[in-house]
């Protein structure tokens, strides 16, 4: 079943995910759990750890342990259906390779117009180094 983004972002204030899902969502950034769910998803939430739970409070017993999380909305759903659409592919483009330098990864990602230069200028006018593994 696919669930969509907008459901997410109008019902969704806790949750019981695995706890490795948990981490990605609130991992930091440099570290190796942190990618394209992490940053999709605390852009539209503050997500937080409220408590682990073991596997063996469930009955029958599951392979993982879960984690409790609290989404608080962060307000930032500003988007129009074609620039999150924009937002989502940098943001997957920008971790599909992770060896490689974000200015290499975005160019080779063939997003739609978008040249050398103006990813120069792009990642410049952001503050970002260009040269930084994602």
């Amino acid at each position: 079943m696919k669930i969509s983004l907008n459901w997410i972002k109008q019902y969704v204030d806790t949750d019981l995910p695995p706890r490795e899902v948990a981490r990605r969502l609130t991992a930091s950034p440099s570290t190796k759990e942190y990618g394209a769910l992490t940053v999709l998803c605390r852009f539209y939430f503050e997500i937080r750890i409220k408590h682990h739970v073991s596997r063996h409070c469930f009955s029958p017993v599951p392979k993982v342990d879960s984690a409790i999380i609290q989404c608080v909305p962060t307000g930032r759903d500003t988007f129009g259906t074609e620039e999150e659409s924009v937002f989502r592919t940098v943001v997957k483009a920008a971790f599909s390779k992770r060896r490689k330098t974000l200015f290499n990864t975005l160019r080779l990602s063939r997003l739609p117009n978008l040249t050398e230069k103006m990813l120069r200028h792009v990642l410049d006018q952001c503050a970002i180094d260009p040269h930084r593994r994602p």
